[in-house]
């Protein structure tokens, strides 16, 4: 999945970040992205294929696992990223979202979470960083 991303006004951001310590870089940039791919996990549960059972009850396990989290790599302190994707819960495991997503030998592939990725794209960036310059404002004095 390719992007291209023109971003005006991150040099001042940048130096904005510098100023702050390690741990209130990691918080400022972690909030910014969480907000920022809020989008993305709406879009996921809306196409999130929903099954029905045969007693009548509707499906809903896949879509209602989806949540949004921030990891860091192991041994990359600097380094964080937001994901989109299942999570256990009360109503069960989703271990099957990979299969949805990329169907199997049987089964077609229902994909949720790449189109969702794929169509905020523009507005996740757009979000990073709107929310990113109005945390760096509020720590960081003009000219900082």
């Amino acid at each position: 999945m390719d992007f291209e991303v023109k971003i005006e006004g991150a040099r001042e951001l940048e130096q904005k970040l510098k100023a702050l310590d390690g741990v209130a870089q990691f918080k400022a940039v972690r909030r910014a992205a969480m907000y920022a791919m809020l989008p993305v996990l709406k879009k996921a549960k809306a196409l999130a294929p929903v099954g029905e059972y045969e007693d009548g009850r509707d499906g809903g396990n896949l879509r209602e696992s989806l949540v949004r989290k921030a990891v860091r790599p192991k041994g990359l302190e600097r380094e964080m990223s937001v994901i989109v994707g299942p999570r256990k819960s009360k109503r069960g495991d989703p271990f099957y979202a990979k299969f949805v997503e990329r169907g199997t030998r049987n089964t077609p592939a229902q994909p949720f979470l790449r189109p969702a990725l794929e169509s905020q794209g523009d507005v996740v960036v757009e979000r990073l960083m709107k929310q990113l310059r109005r945390t760096l404002d509020k720590l960081v004095p003009p000219n900082g």
